[in-house]
């Protein structure tokens, strides 16, 4: 299996690998001292640590972010997607941060659109230089298409979005009198400006 790291501008992190799981990530350890990513399967009690250490330029963004995205992808169509917890090992207390977590197939397929290709951080084999490009290399993010049982879970996201999108009140605007009307309905009126004895 090969694995990538992809970062968005925003600094949310995802890991996209070239085949499904067998079973879904349940969580994703990042080993700050060591630069190391373990994917950890809890169905089956199974863990995968990455062969590739991650580069010190994305070191702050996978310490920023309390959650990450495990996606599959296979012939251009995410097949997996999920999103678990972001566990850190460290001594230091600076490198645990919190943030407000954002889940659902709508928040993947936007991070997807605007993420870029940061680095590769598992390959099954290390020696073989033809798989040192990127999983997505020939593939724009933006256009991945998803399986169907992803699809049915982003049209009803999508469905319960609209449900609870907050209503708007209509617009209260005072009557129009026609065109070439100039009804000021503010207007304070004024006292005399000169008292007269008539």
């Amino acid at each position: 299996m090969q694995i990538d790291l992809l970062v968005s501008p925003q600094g949310d992190v995802g890991l996209v690998g070239n085949h499904t799981f067998d079973t879904d990530v349940s969580g994703v350890i990042f080993d700050v001292a060591e630069r190391s990513l373990t994917l950890e399967f809890g169905q089956s009690m199974d863990s995968l640590r990455m062969n590739i250490p991650v580069a010190d330029d994305f070191v702050d963004a996978l310490k920023a972010s309390p959650y990450i995205h495990v996606i599959a992808v296979e012939k251009q169509r995410v097949m997996q997607a999920v999103l678990p917890p972001l566990m850190k090992v460290s001594v230091n207390e600076d490198d645990f941060e919190f943030a407000n977590v954002y889940r659902g197939m709508s928040h993947m397929q936007d991070w997807l659109a605007r993420s870029r290709f940061a680095q590769s951080v598992h390959r099954d084999n290390l020696a073989d230089e033809s798989s040192s490009r990127g999983i997505l290399f020939d593939v724009s993010p933006a256009t991945l298409k998803v399986a169907p049982q992803l699809a049915q879970a982003l049209a009803k996201q999508q469905s319960l979005d609209r449900q609870n999108a907050p209503r708007q009140a209509p617009n209260m605007a005072p009557p129009s009198l026609g065109p070439g009307s100039n009804l000021n309905m503010n207007r304070i009126p004024r006292p005399p400006t000169s008292m007269s004895d008539e």
